[in-house]
């Protein structure tokens, strides 16, 4: 079986706003999750996956109109690879740990379609569900590409001292 990340919530702020701003925050805001510890996902060949803390990401990216959707909501079954593609558009790569220990930067310079793709690989690995899998693959297809632009513009990196 396959352990969840720690995280913990980071509610939108509604305090203090007028009713109608609350209740638009309520209804169109995601919640974001904080990494509380490092996280690993152990591949079938044996080598991981890791995404170090500090991390903040906001589970698979669905809108809001398809929550209701068994399957879709941002921190069901496609939460895992949801944080792994963060990861991979936030830093244009993703820690994998081979069995000799070395550590590389995966993915690096490879563009939007590996991380989509690893969007899939992770979801068939992790859930199994191959129609909800594509679904969600087609729509980071679709529309992630302003994500990823808006990353490369602000291109994030690991610090130096975490490889």
């Amino acid at each position: 079986m396959i352990e969840m990340p720690i995280v913990k919530p980071i509610l939108p702020e509604t305090k203090g706003k007028p009713w109608w701003k609350r209740l638009f925050i309520v209804l169109f805001t995601r919640t974001k999750w904080e990494l509380v510890e490092d996280y690993y996902l152990l591949l079938p060949n044996g080598t991981q996956l890791r995404r170090r803390v500090p991390f903040i990401f906001d589970g698979a990216s669905v809108p809001i109109f398809f929550w209701w959707i068994p399957g879709l909501s941002p921190t069901g079954i496609l939460f895992i690879q949801g944080l792994f593609h963060d990861d991979f558009y936030a830093n244009g790569f993703v820690e994998l740990i081979l069995l000799n220990g070395e550590v590389l930067c995966w993915g690096k310079g490879e563009g939007r379609a590996f991380g989509d793709d690893l969007f899939l690989d992770i979801g068939m690995m992790v859930n199994g569900m191959v129609v909800w899998d594509y679904v969600a693959w087609a729509a980071v297809r679709l529309g992630g590409w302003k994500a990823w632009k808006e990353h490369r513009k602000n291109e994030a990196t690991l610090p130096s001292d975490t490889l």
